[in-house]
């Protein structure tokens, strides 16, 4: 079953197709004027023939009374007129079009209804170029003020499909040329006329051709004109006062309080939506969607609520779902509290589309069993001495590329690089045991890598590059961390901090990797044959028993599959 909302909005979204096709017809009609006028004549046979007809017609009437209506019911519903500059301009632009296409909708298509008026390209092109230019600015304006009105929200339906992002340079172009080649050609069109007006003739021509209309034709023309722009503009104010009504009768109802980490309060009456009470309290809050429960970027933890949540609907939860969003997780479009609660925004106000797409649930956050190497060249400091930086970059550079290289082809995840230090993650979505045999060969992998590199840069270091790595496997928090477009995949933890002092204490004990003994079982691979030894661990209260492995690390992982083999 289709809920209220639901069909409104799938109402707005479909009338608005239909307008923005009709407009783009329209418009590239106009531009076969940069042809000639007979050009222009010519495209109005078929753009006639689609919607000047009983089935069109009842469409497109049915389409504008929709959508405009509807547009109305959505400005009465939103409890306050803060928004985003994207959102007030399609809003605004929307407001503007009505009575900016009044006087064209009523001289064109209702003059040929009732007076029998042949509205041609001619007749339009003679009023707005020669009898009323200032109707032809107002026409031109309004040409542009509907193509981004529907733009806006063609862009705010597709940006969601994942196709959008490589169609989007495509569609952008498409978007610029349609009403620059229109206003091209209507211009042209307009020039044309005016040249052509200059022959007796031929206006004499033309006024017989198009029966062109009598003062009483006129008159009508005026006074239908006056009415209609009288009874929008009432429509509007009764909106506006309505909302005003409204506030007044939420407020005798009671006030919810809606708190925010940094102290920030809102009070708004029930019913008003989470988005809706940010944009009172002036808190900045994503929403790619413009509040229409599409998205996903708005959603918020709800850390406490003095009293039951409102359910979450079909369309919530089928959104929430699709970005894995763990429980206590709302959409502040679609909640709309009853009772004093705080929330916490879970995207910065700057997310993108991207934020948006069906995404792991550990992006959210999660406690997993990884494993987590850490890596970092020996003395690097002195290799770097007395050169300059650009032989200093490239050689890091060069390091990065290898190492990444071999921590990516072993399945693994390099979480970010440290000054000369690399720190990989392995397992997250493979599980423990596979991410430690990962980290396994990765560590084999990136000793190779190394002695290749060593073997690269032989006449340009004076002593081959050292590395110490570190791998502990255990519980961690992972999940998509940072700011803005900063964000990245990371972990965090004792699991973290511990392979992190494995790594340092390679220093200590002269060898190439240390690991944890977890890891080898793990991973379930012998290592008995390399010394271990049990250090402790700044933070924690017990030893952790590892392997010193130095000689041998390249082959470890094929010296102990021979020795598994072996009766």
């Amino acid at each position: 079953m289709i809920k209220k909302y639901d069909l409104i909005g799938r109402l707005r979204l479909y009338s608005g197709a239909i307008l923005y096709v009709y407009v783009a017809m329209h418009l590239l009609n106009h531009a076969l004027g940069l042809i000639s006028l007979e050009a222009m004549e010519w495209g109005r046979g078929p753009f006639l023939a689609l919607w000047r007809n009983p089935v069109g017609t009842f469409v497109l009437i049915g389409s504008l009374v929709i959508h405009a209506g509807l547009s109305l019911y959505t400005l009465y519903r939103r409890r306050t007129l803060r928004m985003p500059m994207h959102e007030a301009v399609q809003v605004v632009s929307g407001l503007l079009l009505p009575p900016l296409l009044a006087g064209h909708i009523i001289g064109n298509r209702l003059l040929h209804e009732k007076f029998g008026v042949d509205d041609t390209y001619t007749w339009v092109l003679l009023n707005l170029w020669v009898f009323d230019t200032k109707l032809g600015a107002q026409q031109a304006l309004a040409l542009t003020v509907a193509w981004i009105h529907g733009t806006l929200g063609l862009r705010r339906t597709l940006m969601l499909k994942p196709w959008f992002a490589s169609w989007r340079p495509v569609l952008f172009m498409g978007s610029i040329l349609v009403p620059l080649l229109s206003l091209l050609g209507f211009a042209q069109g307009g020039r044309e006329v005016i040249l052509r007006l200059q022959s007796p003739m031929w206006i004499a021509d033309v006024r017989e051709a198009i029966n062109w209309p009598g003062d009483d034709a006129i008159e009508w023309y005026h006074d239908t004109l006056d009415t209609t722009l009288v009874g929008m503009a009432s429509l509007l104010v009764f909106v506006l006062v309505a909302r005003v009504g409204r506030t007044f009768w939420y407020r005798r109802m009671g006030l919810v309080s809606v708190s925010y980490p940094a102290g920030q309060r809102a009070s708004i009456t029930k019913g008003v939506s989470i988005l809706e009470a940010s944009r009172v309290a002036g808190v900045p809050h994503a929403s790619v969607c413009g509040g229409r429960g599409r998205c996903s970027t708005c959603r918020i933890n709800v850390d406490f609520c003095n009293g039951e949540l409102p359910a979450a609907n079909e369309d919530e939860l089928r959104v929430l779902h699709r970005v894995g969003a763990p429980e206590g997780v709302r959409l502040a479009c679609q909640l709309r509290p009853q009772a004093d609660l705080q929330v916490t925004p879970l995207l910065p106000a700057t997310a993108t589309v991207r934020d948006a797409q069906s995404r792991a649930t550990y992006l959210a956050g999660d406690e997993r069993e990884i494993a987590v190497l850490f890596a970092d060249l020996r003395a690097f400091t002195k290799v770097s001495e007395g050169r300059l930086p650009y032989d200093v970059v490239f050689i890091l550079n060069q390091y990065f590329h290898l190492m990444g290289k071999a921590i990516e082809d072993a399945g693994g995840r390099i979480d970010k690089y440290i000054g000369d230090g690399i720190m990989a993650l392995f397992g997250i979505e493979s599980g423990p045991e596979q991410g430690c045999r990962e980290a396994l060969a990765a560590a084999e992998a990136m000793g190779h890598a190394l002695e290749t590199l060593n073997e690269l840069l032989g006449h340009q270091i004076s002593e081959p590059l050292r590395m110490g790595m570190g791998i502990h496997s255990g519980m961690a928090i992972v999940g998509e961390m940072g700011y803005g477009e900063i964000m990245s995949l990371t972990a965090m933890g004792d699991t973290v901090n511990t392979a992190a002092k494995l790594e340092t204490a390679t220093k200590e004990f002269h060898c190439k990797l240390v690991l944890s003994h977890n890891v080898s079982e793990r991973a379930g691979v012998d290592l008995s044959r390399f010394p271990s030894q049990e250090i402790e661990v700044r933070g924690r209260t017990e030893t952790v028993p590892v392997y010193l492995i130095s000689d041998g690390l390249e082959t470890m992982l094929t010296d102990s599959a021979s020795a598994s083999d072996q009766p």
